[in-house]
């Protein structure tokens, strides 16, 4: 998934061909943000600074090594280039992941029960 879909889309991000969507979400962000000047804020990112990206991954035990967690990332550098900063990456180790999503799918859904009968 990360390799067939989350590098694509940040090379269309690095591209320039989402900035239309990303400065509209952007703006509308900022807008609510008292003290921001947007346009200001807008052009620092977008033309100075450049996009940040950050990914999070679930690993299962297959890849808790330095070696596994390398595989995972293979191909970032290639979709955003430039200073490393700018390409953060995150894992969460779950060892038995299917029971674990199942878990907080369970308490969400106990939530929503409780609130829709308050």
């Amino acid at each position: 998934m990360i390799r067939d879909e989350v590098w694509p889309e940040f090379t269309r991000m690095e591209n320039g061909e989402r900035n239309h969507e990303l400065i509209s979400e952007l703006t509308e962000l900022l807008d609510r943000t008292p003290g921001v000047d947007v346009k200001q804020a807008v052009d620092r990112i977008f033309r100075r600074q450049g996009l940040g990206y950050r990914v999070a991954i679930t690993i299962a035990d297959a890849h808790v090594s330095a070696a596994g967690i390398k595989r995972l990332f293979k191909g970032y550098e290639d979709s955003v280039a430039g200073r490393p900063g700018r390409r953060l990456g995150h894992v969460l180790h779950v060892s038995d992941l299917r029971p674990w999503m199942q878990s907080i799918a369970d308490l969400a859904i106990l939530e929503i029960e409780r609130i829709q009968n308050v």
